[in-house]
């Protein structure tokens, strides 16, 4: 599996190129960050489940799908049902919706929005030529990668206006298409300034073309909550939030940005 922490040393170079934030002290903390910092393994259940819901449902049974890198597969996660995005955002959206949803997680840590396409679109389109029933909701995780990666903002808007456009063609106009912003790099525990900085000015710059091609899709931005005040809100420290890698969600933090999709999915719906 391609390793997220491959592309600080990218961005390390690139430092070194533009003679950004203090690029030797910037390269030192790309290497101690990639020697330092655990690489985990996804979940080993299936990718894949029904959520049910509590007490008595009128029949229906939505479908989900997932779509992306880490969060996706489940990184430092686990379990896929219980502490991954996937399983959290299936049972909040069946909570909220009030009958079962039938979930499918499709992810690779590491993997650019251009390799989402490449690699993992054909995947999600066998699994929806096999299914009865048409997919009600796509959530799509990319754009880490493409920052760790120092993508420019030019390829960045074309590699996701492509995906979102072959992915609206697979799901149709009526499943709902939600995209989940970028973190703040800036707060994230794994990242020592003043990498987090020079990464947090990349993240907000993809993550305003993030938000002009998602809209031109008809497409749902849902943006990553302030970890810190997600944090404070319910008495807990950033850390509690993420894996023991401090990067990737986990258990409280998975849950809250599950409900946080399934929110999004039920405004939409109203």
């Amino acid at each position: 599996m391609i390793m997220w922490q491959r592309r600080l040393r990218v961005a390390a170079r690139v430092c070194i190129g533009a003679g950004a934030l203090a690029a030797t002290g910037v390269v030192a903390q790309a290497v101690w960050v990639m020697i330092a910092t655990p690489r985990l393994p996804p979940p080993s259940d299936q990718p894949e489940g029904v959520a049910e819901v509590n007490g008595s449902a009128d029949g229906r049974l939505a479908t989900l799908a997932l779509l992306g890198d880490s969060p996706v597969e489940g990184v430092g996660c686990a379990s896929h049902e219980k502490t991954a995005l996937s399983g959290c955002t299936a049972k909040a959206l069946a909570m909220r919706l009030g009958c079962p949803v039938h979930w499918r997680a499709i992810g690779r840590g590491g993997f650019k929005t251009a390799d989402v396409e490449a690699t993992l679109l054909p995947e999600l389109e066998g699994w929806c030529s096999s299914r009865r029933h048409c997919l009600d909701v796509l959530v799509l995780s990319c754009g880490v990668n493409d920052t760790l990666g120092c993508r420019s903002a030019a390829q960045f808007r074309a590699d996701l206006d492509s995906l979102l456009g072959r992915l609206r063609g697979l799901v149709g106009e009526g499943c709902l298409i939600l995209v989940l912003g970028l973190p703040d790099f800036d707060l994230l525990p794994f990242l020592p300034w003043p990498l987090s900085a020079l990464l947090g000015q990349r993240g907000r710059a993809l993550g305003s073309v993030m938000g002009a091609v998602v809209e031109s899709h008809g497409a749902t931005l849902v943006q990553f909550p302030s970890l810190t005040s997600v944090a404070r809100e319910h008495g807990a420290a950033i850390a509690d939030l993420l894996a023991s890698d401090g990067f990737h969600p986990e258990g409280l933090g998975s849950e809250l940005l599950g409900d946080l999709l399934a929110e999004a999915v039920e405004d939409t719906l109203e």
